[in-house]
């Protein structure tokens, strides 16, 4: 039943993106729109499906109380959690971020559509017809400020995830418990359940850096950004023995959850590469010189330069994964230079030893 009823103005956790090169798929290329249809048709019923399959769990609602609501409109994407003051909240957060990460792994890896948007947190009321507030105001004057097809994070939320769980006076208190421990002193109940709370605290702390290192990158001009690129292995973040004993909690507690959780396979970083370059270079060839089309036409060579600056900023994100992975076969060395008429930027893949 559709829900016409105002919501309360809550805090949310919201994420918003857009496709990047909609508009000219409309304007230019009316024979592709057929297929660029199927492709956002697939990417729509994929993420809608993940969402649902989230929603469903009985893991993640119970443990983590995680509800994500979608909205879908044109070219828009707006996805949203609801945010509380729980112990958990770190994590719910770092979740919301981690299904961002998969859907723009889906749309661009998988389907070749690169996408532009923003996370933040802000004010919004929800429900079936309408979205209202400054927190979607918020959400979409980030994504428009940005130039580069990635998703950026709001600083905010970072520093909120990597702030010490403890103050520095707590840490002195764990601290001297720990000297008492090692010189063999008997602690009182309180120290022992302050100090054991503390530890388990501190334990999901290092988690959460872990998994933010992979989820999260901030490049040369200091944006974080959702790193799609990299691949996310739980035993990299919680330990293999950890997430033995995961299982087999899922396993006796939550029998609906178990077959997806032990079927969760961890993606071929060659295979992710290949198809990245693959997309990336079929771009850089498309945009990288001005064709018959635009030969002459100042206004769109200097559209499809703008264009093509995008891509270069893939390349150079892309080649920076090769780098960390040492996967240099699957590079993309490009040379840049500009057209004589207009002195618009050109570009073109090289086969020799050549980087950005």
């Amino acid at each position: 039943m559709v829900n016409n009823t105002p919501n309360p103005i809550k805090t949310y956790y919201i994420a918003y993106f857009d496709i990047l090169g909609y508009k000219d798929f409309f304007e230019t290329r009316k024979e592709e729109i057929p297929l660029f249809l199927d492709k956002i048709n697939n990417c729509i019923n994929d993420t809608l499906n993940f969402i649902r399959g989230i929603n469903n769990s009985p893991i993640v609602n119970q443990i983590a109380n995680i509800d994500i609501k979608v909205k879908i409109f044109s070219d828009n994407f707006f996805i949203c959690m609801e945010s509380f003051n729980s112990p958990t909240e770190r994590n719910r957060l770092l979740a919301f971020i981690g299904l961002i990460y998969d859907i723009q792994r889906r749309f661009v890896v998988y389907n070749e559509i690169f996408i532009r948007g923003s996370i933040t947190k802000g004010e919004i009321s929800f429900n079936d017809n309408y979205i209202f507030g400054q927190g979607i105001i918020d959400a979409v004057s980030m994504e428009s400020a940005e130039r580069c097809p990635r998703i950026i994070i709001d600083n905010k939320l970072i520093e909120y995830l990597v702030k010490n769980y403890y103050s520095d006076e707590d840490l002195g208190r764990i601290n001297s418990i720990e000297n008492s421990i090692n010189n063999g002193n008997i602690l009182t109940s309180q120290e022992y359940i302050f100090y054991n709370n503390a530890i388990s605290m501190l334990n999901i702390q290092i988690n959460v850096l872990k998994a933010i290192n992979v989820l999260v990158f901030k490049f040369n001009d200091k944006k974080h950004f959702i790193n799609y690129l990299r691949r996310f292995d739980m035993k990299d973040v919680f330990g293999k023995d950890n997430i033995k004993s995961i299982s087999e909690y899922i396993k006796c507690n939550y029998k609906q959850d178990y077959e997806s959780f032990s079927n969760i396979q961890v993606e071929d970083i060659d295979n992710i590469l290949t198809l990245h370059r693959q997309i990336l270079v079929k771009k850089l060839e498309e945009f990288g010189y001005n064709n018959d089309t635009i030969f002459g036409n100042q206004e769109l060579s200097e559209y499809r330069e703008k264009i093509l600056k995008k891509y270069i900023w893939a390349t150079a994100y892309h080649n920076y994964i090769c780098d960390y992975y040492s996967k240099s076969a699957y590079c993309i060395y490009v040379q840049c230079n500009c057209d004589a008429l207009f002195m618009t930027m050109t570009a073109k893949v090289q086969t020799y030893d050549y980087k950005i």
